[in-house]
């Protein structure tokens, strides 16, 4: 019988970073044989939607925490928070940490008072979920595991004629940064263009942050039968389905593009994803064998302001030129990768 491996998998938030290693860790399984029990210690409001990423074959025990007590808490908050992290770890006693954030206090705090293997992320910059995938090959190598062939299938599409856009979006626990939003002039602009010229129909996302913006959009349409809105409605162990449902989906760079990067599968279906102030080559979307991404990104001088530090610059533009590198991105670009 092989000896079964504890690995402790710390790596609690945002949207897409989840995604990215449960989409890592889901390829590692099906490229190698492991006995192991897998811990993962996750931000309680995501475990539902990696819950429904994740094959129903992987067994994980879940340990959920508050990690906006960590991000955004006050001093006792941040180390309670730390003591709780701590407190899991001992309990589980693992022989790998697989420790999916960059802060070095995650780290610190594991090899300080464990003899277990940690393994971290890059500090070089490469596609994030390169970087992910990176940690479960160097897991594999350690541990010599025997790879197993995979039969690569192509999932079954019937076109819906659905065109999925995200009108809202940037906002994590942290901060909501608008720089990154496509104007909602040219969201308006693009939905009647797809309204006049094509026969889809529109399904808009966002949170129940975005209602607002829902509202701006919709008053324009009030009875228009092909605009089917789930902004607010969804939970997010919900968006995989109803993403996978659509034709194309139009974002900037968010957690739902990196859900639709994976679960859009079918070669006909296509993410169109709008870059202005981070950098397309490390949070781009990352395409499966079979779909396609297509990255609409202007590279300013000024872009990326975003250094991947978890710090963002303030735009240097203002008043009308404001969200320049996205403004940028003209609705014909767009339209045209659309029908591509």
């Amino acid at each position: 019988m092989l000896d079964q491996k504890k690995i402790l998998i710390f790596k609690l938030a945002a949207i897409g970073d989840v995604v990215n290693a449960c989409r890592a860790l889901t390829e590692f399984l099906e490229y190698n044989e492991i006995a192991a029990q897998f811990h993962w210690i996750i931000d309680k409001k995501l475990e539902t939607l990696a819950k429904a990423l994740l094959p129903q074959t992987i067994q994980i025990q879940w340990h959920p925490i508050h990690s906006q007590q960590l991000f955004q808490g006050n001093l006792f908050q941040k180390i309670n928070t730390l003591l709780h992290i701590f407190k899991i770890a001992l309990n589980t006693r693992p022989q790998f940490f697989l420790i999916l954030h960059r802060h070095w206090i995650y780290e610190t705090l594991f090899k300080i008072f464990f003899s277990s293997t940690v393994l971290r992320l890059s500090k070089n910059p490469c596609r994030e979920l390169e970087n992910y995938r990176s940690i479960f090959t160097k897991l594999a190598q350690i541990l010599n595991l025997n790879k197993k062939p995979k039969s690569i299938q192509l999932k079954p599409h019937k076109l819906t004629q659905k065109i999925g856009i995200l009108i809202g979006g940037a906002q994590n626990q942290k901060l909501l940064y608008k720089e990154k939003r496509w104007p909602i002039e040219s969201q308006q602009e693009l939905i009647s263009k797809l309204l006049k010229e094509t026969n889809n129909t529109v399904v808009l996302f966002g949170s129940s942050d975005d209602r607002d913006l829902e509202k701006q959009i919709c008053v324009n349409y009030p009875n228009s039968k092909r605009i089917q809105s789930y902004v607010g409605k969804l939970a997010l162990e919900e968006l995989p389905q109803h993403l996978e449902n659509l034709d194309v989906f139009i974002s900037i760079d968010s957690g739902l593009a990196q859900i639709a990067a994976w679960v859009m599968q079918a070669p006909q279906q296509k993410i169109i994803s709008l870059f202005g102030p981070t950098d397309p080559n490390i949070w781009a979307p990352v395409p499966t064998q079979n779909n396609q991404v297509h990255v609409l990104y202007k590279s300013l001088s000024c872009s990326p302001c975003y250094k991947n530090d978890g710090i963002f610059l303030p735009c240097i533009y203002t008043g009308d030129s404001f969200q320049m590198c996205m403004k940028k991105i003209s609705v014909d670009e767009v339209f045209m990768k659309l029908i591509d």
